[in-house]
């Protein structure tokens, strides 16, 4: 079954809308790309890693290589997944543990992205 996925510089949430850059360093130069999104709730995206090519002739969207980000907080889940359903997995396993959320430490997010990864290697995923 084809599945059509969108990806766009812009989220769009009840408090307007906004975009990413990411710095993509090709030779001596880095070019600010946008970052390319797909909602997952709210200021919640998804988005795939954004980087140069080995040879720095093309600038590449890594589809085996996911990221939960959080627009406002500019805040990612310490996470790299290899599909996006897996990105939506962990980002909606996050999203509803009471215990966590976007304003916790650094420390505390590589606790929960430790944890959730340990249990999604159990059964059976692949998760970083």
């Amino acid at each position: 079954m084809k599945v059509e996925v969108s990806l766009a510089p812009l989220v769009h949430t009840s408090s307007g809308s906004f975009g990413m850059s990411v710095p993509v360093e090709v030779g001596d130069t880095v070019y600010r790309v946008p970052r390319p999104m797909s909602v997952l709730e709210g200021p919640v995206v998804l988005t795939p890693e954004v980087e140069a090519s080995a040879d720095a002739r093309a600038v590449s969207l890594r589809m085996d290589r996911w990221i939960v980000l959080h627009v406002f907080a500019k805040t990612t889940l310490p996470i790299t997944t290899p599909d996006m359903a897996t990105a939506v997995r962990a980002g909606r396993e996050f999203l509803a543990d009471p215990g966590i959320g976007w304003q916790s430490s650094e420390a505390d997010l590589y606790a929960w992205a430790a944890a959730w990864a340990e249990r999604a290697n159990t059964a059976g995923g692949s998760e970083q």
